[in-house]
């Protein structure tokens, strides 16, 4: 089937998020271990491939339309589990010298997140059966292989005029979201294309990531030639894996406090400059709008700005000055890594906010569905001990903690990293302990 991009936008435009808000207030009634769903399921196992071809295009029945909802709840947040091991996986590798093989797998985590962001909103993409559904769960199809549909539906998702508000609130900073603060920064909303421009740029590209598909082929079907193929892990590479544990390492609610604050100072910068304001009365002008527009006194006010203006961890910087490295066959391992912890971050949160939407219809049930979930994901993680609850995996872990303190230690201590196998004797428990960040996935969602 010849790739339609004009029509994979025309119904992306179409998805909405209600069909599977649906269906997950009542699948989370029925059965809260994964999968949700009974053997006799069309879709159980690996089976929902086959389905969907046999109903591609065709005029299908409420039951269909019904399946495929179901399908896109266990989607959003099974693509999710899958991009968190994914991004583990390639931390791994870089670690061991495998740089290609780092790239592949980080390439993976960013198409899983993808996938997860776009099931948020009622689309679904299955190697060349793709479809939409829309406010009243009507099935709107559309062709085009995996990784050249995923990314241009990606980009037509973030288009559309209602998604910025979506990705905006995703991000909190001083118990305020990302679109409160918009509306600080422009209340009257005359910053014309700045939502659009703060979607696309946000700390992954969104018209240009597409491109990391071709350094995923490159690394995953030729041989390197390059003379550094067998260099062993390098300073470089260690200090990502440490700047993104502590980057990550403050997670409450959801909300990752150092990345997240990043995030929305990138946010306010763009409309200062898009605004040329003078940078003192630009943030006293947020300052007033907080309390004018949003209704905090003064102190509050203060407060707030004063949290935003406070400087961002280093490690959070360097994380998103990473992720808007290059793209395509000049990215390096580190900068697939560093989008696709990005676009996790962002499917994390899409995913929080649909369980919590959908609770609203179900009486809570789809969080209790959620947290046993992530409860099961926890334990295959190796997070926490078979039997443990939830609150386990959510709790400070203190071999995070001294991984990441006694990395930090050696490389500021070592002006030379001990050759290969030295430094594997020396630091292995502790890089492996940084490298899983299957636990970030499961705080990010909780």
């Amino acid at each position: 089937m010849t790739f339609d991009e004009r029509r994979t936008r025309r119904q992306v435009v179409k998805a909405a998020s209600a069909p599977v808000l649906r269906s997950i207030s009542e699948i989370a009634y029925k059965k809260r271990s994964w999968p949700c769903i009974g053997t006799a399921s069309p879709i159980y196992g690996r089976k929902a491939v086959k389905y969907v071809r046999k109903i591609f295009d065709t005029d299908i029945s409420a039951k269909d339309r019904e399946v495929l909802a179901n399908y896109l709840a266990h989607a959003l947040i099974g693509h999710l589990f899958d991009g968190w091991r994914y991004l583990s996986h390639s931390l791994l590798a870089l670690i061991s010298g495998a740089r290609a093989k780092s790239i592949h797998l980080a390439y993976y985590a960013e198409l899983r997140a993808a996938l997860s962001i776009l099931a948020t909103g009622g689309i679904c993409i299955l190697d060349n059966t793709n479809f939409s559904l829309d406010e009243n769960g009507d099935v709107h199809w559309f062709g085009g292989r995996t990784h050249t549909a995923v990314w241009t539906a990606l980009q037509a998702w973030a288009d559309r005029d209602d998604i910025a508000a979506q990705i905006f609130s995703s991000f909190i900073c001083a118990d305020l979201s990302g679109v409160d603060w918009a509306r600080a920064c422009d209340p009257s909303g005359t910053g014309g294309d700045i939502p659009k421009a703060w979607v696309e740029e946000w700390a992954v590209d969104l018209s240009a990531i597409h491109e990391d598909q071709n350094a995923r082929n490159l690394a995953s079907y030729n041989p390197d030639l390059s003379k550094n193929i067998f260099s062993p892990v390098n300073k470089k590479e260690l200090y990502l894996l440490t700047d993104i544990n502590r980057a990550t390492i403050a997670v409450a609610n959801g909300i990752v406090r150092d990345l997240d604050k990043a995030i929305i100072r990138q946010l306010c910068e763009i409309y200062f400059k898009r605004q040329a304001h003078n940078r003192n009365r630009f943030w006293s002008a947020i300052g007033n709008n907080l309390q004018t527009v949003l209704g905090y006194t003064k102190m509050d006010a203060r407060q707030k700005i004063n949290a935003l203006r406070s400087p961002v961890a280093r490690a959070a910087q360097k994380v998103m000055a990473c992720s808007n490295g290059p793209t395509g066959i000049e990215a390096e391992p580190q900068h697939l890594i560093c989008r696709a912890l990005m676009l996790l971050r962002l499917g994390s949160s899409l995913v929080r906010q649909r369980c919590a939407e959908a609770a609203t219809l179900s009486s809570g049930m789809p969080l209790r569905w959620r947290d046993a979930l992530l409860t099961d994901f926890a334990v295959a993680s190796q997070a926490v001990d078979e039997g443990a609850a939830l609150a386990d995996a959510l709790a400070v872990d203190i071999a995070e903690l001294q991984a990441l303190s006694e990395v930090e230690s050696y490389l500021a201590a070592e002006p030379d990293l001990a050759s290969g196998n030295s430094l594997w004797k020396m630091l292995s428990l502790h890089l492996v302990n940084l490298a899983r960040v299957e636990r970030l996935g499961v705080r990010a969602i909780a």
